[in-house]
């Protein structure tokens, strides 16, 4: 069957039921409303949770585009069974990115954070497991050259025992305040053009 949707319902009628082959909207379509903002075509609307699915015969393979109010979430695509999830939520526009459940990444106004969801800095990598985190740069390339953790000063000001870049090595002290151990400070030394010096200290 080929049933047009008109102003009045579905072929004249407001309460048709039934099997349709196709469904064709000429300009919108509203469900659980009858009012569609301008410029947009199609609004499903519910008091809270709102879903629409796409699905496939195998019941584990499907994706949902949904809006929940009682969840915070303005918009969440969720898949596989809801195992997989990103969620935007209305805080600071914060974005979540969920696993088998599990909270994998979280980025807010302050940075991207990788088992935390309160990061503190650009990136923030956080672990509860013995000997985690580990970050791996791998090269896989045949050469003899690998990778590169690069830290670039980009200014037009360079001057003199400028610092370029800093490891940091902080723990926790006796009081259960964050406390610097030591350091590894990279200076330039002469910012001249052709002889560009630089020092490494360890603290």
């Amino acid at each position: 069957y080929m049933v047009e949707l008109v102003s009045a319902g579905i072929s004249g009628s407001s309460t048709s039921t039934g099997s349709f082959g196709r469904v064709h909207a000429a300009d919108k379509l509203a469900v659980g409303t009858t009012t569609v903002p301008s410029g947009v075509t199609a609004q499903i609307q519910s008091a809270d949770d709102t879903k629409l699915r796409v699905a496939t015969a195998n019941a584990s393979f499907y994706a949902e585009l949904k809006a929940s109010v009682s969840n915070d979430t303005p918009l969440q695509i969720i898949g596989r069974a809801g195992d997989v999830m990103m969620k935007q939520r209305t805080a600071d526009t914060e974005i979540e990115f969920l696993t088998n459940n599990t909270t994998r990444m979280y980025l807010d106004s302050t940075g991207l954070g990788i088992g935390t969801t309160s990061p503190d800095t650009n990136l923030h990598i956080e672990s509860s497991t013995s000997d985690e985190p580990v970050v791996t740069i791998e090269n896989t390339n045949s050469d003899a050259t690998g990778g590169t953790l690069k830290f670039f000063k980009s200014t037009t000001d360079e001057a003199n025992d400028d610092v370029i870049g800093t490891i940091n090595f902080t723990g926790i002290n006796s009081a259960n305040n964050p406390n610097q151990i030591a350091n590894i400070i990279t200076k330039v030394v002469d910012t001249t053009n052709g002889s560009v010096d630089g020092s490494m200290l360890f603290q």
